[in-house]
């Protein structure tokens, strides 16, 4: 059972690592691929600050409540592999459901789960260091 008292500024730390991962996932390391296979234009991107803003709230809430389950794990593999059962449950499933139903294809299902399993892996590390 998770709890939630936990260190907010583990929370806020984790929350920032995610989001700079962001930066290069869908920047230098990705960008070019998916913008390609959303159909968006880069320039586009820079003047979605909104997106940006709600994207960091949602990840907030999902480094929060990462927290809570990986702060009862006994160490560090605990927690990674809690944050990996996390993703496959609730964030690749959902995602699934949603690509199924994408008309843009697997490519960007692949780089937006990648994207969320590398980020909860992440997160789950800084979280489980400085319980």
């Amino acid at each position: 059972m998770p709890t939630f008292d936990v260190n907010l500024l583990a929370v806020l730390i984790a929350s920032l690592a995610y989001f700079g991962l962001g930066a290069l996932w869908y920047g230098p390391l990705f960008g070019q691929k998916w913008t390609a296979a959303m159909g968006l234009n880069p320039d586009d991107m820079m003047s979605a600050k909104q997106n940006y803003a709600i994207t960091f709230v949602a990840i907030l809430v999902l480094a929060f409540l990462l927290a809570g389950h990986v702060k009862g794990a006994a160490d560090m593999s605990q927690s990674l592999l809690t944050a990996f059962w996390l993703w496959l449950g609730f964030v690749a499933t959902s995602g699934t459901i949603n690509a199924v139903w994408d008309t843009r294809g697997w490519s960007v299902f692949g780089i937006n789960q990648g994207f969320h399993l590398v980020g909860m892996l992440i997160s789950a590390l800084i979280l489980a260091l400085w319980k």
